[in-house]
């Protein structure tokens, strides 16, 4: 579960980089809605882990 204890980090991150360039702009919204299918992956896997 270390992919949901890290994402309010990286909002956390998204939102104190007001200042930087554009393209980091971008990126830094972008990369949030990535970590949606890696969060559902790991507790897939410690679901199946369980038994």
């Amino acid at each position: 579960m270390l992919f949901a204890a890290v994402f309010p980090a990286n909002v956390t991150m998204a939102l104190a980089w007001q200042r930087r360039s554009l393209p980091w702009q971008v990126i830094k919204f972008a990369r949030l809605p990535l970590q949606i299918p890696l969060v559902l992956w790991a507790r897939r896997v410690a679901r199946d882990a369980e038994g």
